[in-house]
């Protein structure tokens, strides 16, 4: 099926049901932006800046549980996305970034705004490579299709974060014989859990505590049900960090609250009482969750740490 690189992208896009995309056109995404005009499933949001846009792609994956998606034109455009799409990254939240590129014939001429790293210009790979956890460049249809699949599937499983395509302005509006299988190919995301040494001797510590806890950071967010039915099953008391709210219903009587600087007073004092055994599912220990890495909140007996319950 012969096609343009912008209208597979956008196929590609709405297979994976992405209903969104923030951003700014500029000349060299403006292709993909006639292929989103005819698109039924998608609404792009113009942003007053890139920045926002990025920002918005960040929230939106976070409340929505899907995949953000943010664009940014070749050079300045794709440099505003970047403080967002940093946010993205620290916080392990999948964001899809697409950035156009100068033509394939223009590059190292000094072409307006290039950014491959050819003499002095700035790289988008590498920019994004620091701050995601796939970056790559396209310069056909065909890799496009490759590209794209990887992205998503690096982006959503695992340790979740943000993706990089880079792509030729030519690509976008170039015809290639794509396959019609592309254009319904939907990315899977899969459930990963701690492993089950490390599981079965948490279980073992638990049992055995006396005054046991549960710290429940974002990492266990789609694992609320399972965490739901270990606190009522021993009567663990559980606390959250900032990010983890709502993993565990706040009105519940075994819910401590949020943990660290900006905690609750139950779960502050009860933490730091001597509990033995701390279990703690999806949380990274920072400063203000560790109420600036407060000794009085390391355990008796045990520390079992699972950095990812399910995503």
């Amino acid at each position: 099926m012969q096609m343009t690189g912008s209208q597979l992208l956008v196929k590609s896009l709405e297979s994976n049901d992405v209903k969104y995309i923030f951003g700014v056109p500029g000349g060299h995404l403006l292709k993909f932006y006639d292929a989103l005009y005819d698109s039924k499933e998608i609404t792009p949001i113009l942003t007053k800046h890139e920045s926002g846009a990025s920002f918005m792609a960040t929230g939106y994956a976070q409340v929505s549980g899907s995949i953000g998606v943010c664009t940014g034109t070749v050079g300045p455009g794709a440099t505003n996305l970047v403080t967002g799409v940093a946010s993205a990254y620290m916080d392990s939240i999948p964001v899809l970034v697409i950035t156009a590129q100068v033509g394939s014939s223009a590059v190292g001429k000094g072409a307006l705004q290039e950014a491959t790293g050819e003499g002095r210009t700035v790289d988008h790979v590498e920019i994004f490579d620091a701050i995601s956890k796939y970056s790559t460049r396209v310069y056909s249809g065909l890799k496009l299709h490759e590209a794209f699949r990887n992205a998503l599937r690096v982006s959503l499983n695992g340790r979740p974060g943000p993706s990089h395509l880079d792509i030729m302005s030519e690509v976008f509006a170039t015809k290639f014989e794509a396959e019609e299988d592309w254009l319904k190919e939907r990315i899977e995301h899969y459930c990963s859990a701690g492993q089950k040494e490390v599981i079965e001797k948490a279980v073992q510590l638990i049992l055995a505590a006396k005054n046991p806890a549960i710290l429940v950071g974002a990492g266990a967010m789609d694992g609320s049900v399972e965490l739901l039915e270990l606190v009522e099953k021993y009567g663990l008391p559980v606390a959250t960090t900032l990010r983890g709210k709502g993993v565990i219903p706040e009105d519940h009587d075994l819910c401590l609250g949020c943990l660290g600087l900006y905690g609750t007073n139950a779960a502050n004092k009860y933490l730091r009482s001597g509990i033995d055994v701390l279990l703690a599912v999806g949380t990274s220990f920072s400063e203000f969750t560790s109420h600036a890495w407060d000794a009085r909140f390391q355990p008796l007996t045990a520390l079992a740490w699972i950095p990812m319950l399910i995503f």
